[in-house]
């Protein structure tokens, strides 16, 4: 798998949602991150990243990005992130089969996962 990208050096704003997300790390590990394009969400998620590596819980863990595009169904952004869990899933699935591949994909062992609305 690729490295998962560094932010850009100089990081500023987003503090408050990053404590956020980071005082719900140790409980949840999927996040979605969403709003108009061009706001920071992607370098919003490279910095908690970036800050979650930084706990010893997360310290090994692969981090998993999974970009949901406008008309992007349900069902297909489930598939695209149990592959990016390693896993495979049968388009014949149902989404409620395919939610519960996800959850036990995660709950094996963390993976901090960000879903991120790829806006334009």
């Amino acid at each position: 798998k690729p490295a998962f990208p560094h932010p850009v050096p100089g990081f500023a704003g987003r503090r408050a949602q990053l404590d956020r997300a980071l005082a719900h790390a140790d409980h949840d590990t999927l996040f979605m991150v969403y709003g108009l394009g061009g706001i920071g969400k992607t370098e919003m998620a490279y910095q908690l990243i970036r800050e979650l590596r930084a706990r010893p819980r997360w310290r090994g863990a692969t981090p998993v990005l999974v970009e949901v595009r406008a008309g992007m169904t349900a069902s297909r952004a489930v598939a695209q992130l149990i592959a990016a869990l390693g896993s495979r899933s049968s388009p014949r699935r149902g989404l409620s089969d395919q939610l519960a591949l996800a959850a036990r994909r995660l709950d094996e062992r963390p993976y901090p996962t960000l879903g991120i609305n790829a806006a334009s």
